[in-house]
């Protein structure tokens, strides 16, 4: 088990759920009032720790141009969806489209999660909805930028991967 899982683990307890919206937050109904309050600190502690950790390695993996890093971080099955392109559907596409994107400049991506209840772990799911920015400064020295909604979802099981990332591009 990763240390990602070990960590979601211990802040989840044997259910393995969390949840930092509304609804179950993992502790027994007749839990007393500072265990529960202990537990939904400590379960969304993690889930923004874990999150904020894929986001970072996301991010960087970009301003890097690491193709491989970037792949790395999604499951065989997994989607990915960027602005003005078709959908890339399994790690041989989503590769095929981070080559021709990141041949075409310095590329960033910023991801700024929407606070509260956008961030959501239930067993070995993870989903998060944000804003992003994606700016690519062309090798003739242009500035392309697109900025919307975001959503990814990722999967624990083997460390945390991506099995869906959609970038929303607004006209």
């Amino acid at each position: 088990m990763g240390s990602v899982a070990i960590a979601l683990s211990a802040a989840c307890g044997p259910s393995g759920r969390v949840h930092t919206g509304q609804g179950e937050h993992g502790p027994p109904p007749d839990a007393a009032p500072s265990e529960v309050s202990r537990s939904v600190s400590t379960s969304t502690q993690a889930a923004y720790s874990i999150l904020d950790d894929l986001r970072s390695r996301l991010t960087d993996a970009f301003a890097e141009a690491d193709e491989d890093a970037i792949v790395a971080l999604f499951t065989n099955d997994a989607r990915l969806t960027l602005p003005r392109r078709p959908s890339a559907d399994g790690r041989a596409q989503i590769r095929d489209h981070l080559s021709i994107l990141l041949h075409e400049g310095n590329v960033r991506l910023s991801l700024e999660p929407t606070p509260g209840a956008s961030r959501i772990l239930e067993g070995q799911n993870v989903e998060e909805r944000g804003r992003f920015t994606l700016e690519i400064r062309t090798t003739q020295g242009d500035l392309r930028s697109w900025t919307g909604p975001y959503e990814l979802e990722g999967r624990l099981a083997d460390g945390l991967k991506l099995t869906r990332l959609t970038l929303d591009a607004e006209p």
